[in-house]
């Protein structure tokens, strides 16, 4: 039974070294688990963005690839370590597990079939099995082999001809192996394989086996950690480049510092490293002296390149962060913060956000269809109870209009979860008081959202004269954030903007105003700055 010969090979008739069938089985079962592992985050990560909106695309894409060098990088660590322990196998037990894994994965891909050929047949050939030697050698697709391969054919060639003692085989491997150039210098001389072939010393030719194919040395828990670096920072670039903030979501502010730390350190030792691999091997036919400016130019224009995207990459998220979180109140596993921004001195404010897990949060007042991710709570109302929002601002700000999500012209209401429902209520109650203090020209009450994904109220629109100019102008009501007022009660503060659709002047502060939300009694600030 010729045992490479696919479709003739009898698996139950073959005795195999259980030990190496065994190791064989062991790695075809890690691969599948890699596999499935791969799949089922795959799985989680097309949930999370299909069911929540997570990402935008850009942000879904590096999640793909994050998962794509995960399971890639896995598949490498687990082949390396395996190549690690191989050499405390027995010859047998090698043989046997590359034979097993030929018939059940490598023999439908030419290059992984031959490299396991390959392999065997040194093997066998150390073993003194010469027909099967020949076997492995026939089963191999000559026409994929590189040069070296080839030469080391050849001389396997002459050992097994050597031992049928067939001169005429013996010649024509003798002149093939002669033919091609050793370069590395790792086999034999001619002249010193016509010596061993005139003496028939099979076992000095078997003896130069280990040296034309040394065992490198293998890091599997390096390649690991690579892997493990390499799809952490696409899945952090991703969620941080890629975050769908149009619908409210940010990431908080811990995670992102520590990870951005990390992966920029991470990069710029990965980015040395690489000069450093290019330097020495980076070949140029030309003079000493001009290869050593050129490669020093080529390096040099990496490195600054390398390190000037990792700035670039470092002050955009870093740039982007909020710069304090603090907890309002915890209620059914969801957490309700706070948070301030600075944006580096210019427009403070502050906006809540609400969460369940330490990388993302989410805005709180922000309509949507469906109440997603952190935002759900077990009292929300049914969503078939939910009517659409229909965009038909014929007059959208250009900044809200770039980001295809443009005002509301429709007096419907978004989702009425409980901080909607305080929200609208709040909001009703200062448009009351605008109609009773005769602030407002041409009233109406229309919900609406920006860009950011911000629920206000368009209480009055109109025109105006600017600079010579008639252009549209429009009064919304913002939630800002929870105050107390003077006797020290929790209030609602809401703030009046002025805001002209067209783009062409700045949005301006009319007024604040307090809503106790108990009693929707409203207090004027007074006031017209943050």
């Amino acid at each position: 039974m010729n045992i490479y010969h696919v479709h003739d090979f009898k698996e139950d008739e073959y005795s195999w070294n259980e030990v190496g069938r065994r190791k064989a089985k062991k790695n075809s079962y890690i691969r599948w688990l890699i596999m499935i592992v791969s799949l089922v985050i795959l799985f989680i990560a097309a949930y999370l963005e299909f069911r929540y909106d997570l990402l935008e695309i850009n942000g879904f894409l590096c999640w793909l690839l994050a998962i794509i060098v995960l399971a890639w990088g896995l598949t490498i660590c687990e082949a390396s370590s395996f190549r690690k322990h191989a050499s405390k196998m027995s010859l047998e037990e090698r043989h046997d597990f590359n034979l097993y894994m030929y018939h059940h994965k490598y023999w439908k891909n030419s290059i992984m079939a031959n490299q396991v050929l390959l392999n065997n047949a040194m093997i066998l050939v150390r073993l003194k099995r010469y027909e099967q030697a020949a076997q492995a050698l026939d089963a191999m697709h000559i026409e994929k082999c590189k040069a070296k391969e080839m030469k080391l054919i050849y001389f396997l060639r002459i050992i097994i001809d050597s031992f049928r003692d067939n001169e005429e085989e013996i010649e024509k491997a003798k002149i093939r192996y002669t033919g091609i150039k050793d370069d590395a210098g790792n086999y034999p001389a001619s002249e010193l394989v016509e010596n061993w072939i005139q003496m028939n010393d099979l076992e000095q030719m078997t003896a130069c086996l280990e040296q034309m194919k040394p065992v490198k040395k293998e890091y599997p828990g390096l390649a690991f950690t690579v892997t493990i670096f390499l799809a952490y920072t696409f899945w952090f670039l991703g969620t941080a480049y890629g975050i769908n903030r149009g619908a409210g979501y940010e990431i908080r502010y811990v995670f992102s510092a520590i990870s951005l730390i990390v992966v920029n350190m991470g990069l710029f030792v990965m980015l040395i490293l690489g000069i450093i691999w290019l330097h020495r091997h980076l070949n140029i036919t030309t003079s000493v002296w001009i290869q050593k400016v050129v490669k020093f130019i080529i390096c040099t224009v990496i490195a600054i390149a390398g390190m000037l995207l990792l700035f670039i990459n470092f002050l955009y998220v870093f740039l982007g962060l909020d710069d304090k979180e603090t907890v309002m109140r915890k209620e059914n596993g969801y957490t309700y913060l706070e948070v301030s921004w600075s944006n580096m001195g210019y427009s403070a404010y502050t906006e809540e956000y609400v969460t369940n897990n330490p990388f993302i949060m989410k805005k709180i007042y922000v309509p949507t269809k469906d109440d997603t991710f952190t935002n759900e709570h077990p009292d929300a109302s049914n969503p078939d109870n939910t009517e659409n929002n229909d965009q038909t601002d014929n007059d959208a700000d250009s900044a809200d209009s770039d980001t295809g999500n443009s005002d509301s012209q429709d007096n419907a209401e978004p989702y009425e979860s409980d901080e909607w429902l305080r929200m609208r209520n709040g909001m009703q109650a200062v448009y009351n008081y605008l109609i009773e203090t005769n602030a407002l020209e041409n009233p109406e009450f229309t919900y609406s959202s920006n860009a950011k994904g911000e629920t206000y109220v368009i209480v009055s629109t109109g025109q105006e004269t600017k600079d010579g100019n008639q252009v549209s102008v429009e009064y919304g009501l913002y939630y800002n954030r929870e105050k107390t007022d003077d006797n020290g009660t929790y209030c609602d503060e809401y703030v009046l903007e002025k805001k002209y659709p067209g783009g062409t002047y700045d949005t301006q502060l009319v007024d604040f105003y307090l809503v106790n939300p108990d009693t929707l009694e409203v207090t004027d600030e007074h006031k017209t700055t943050w």
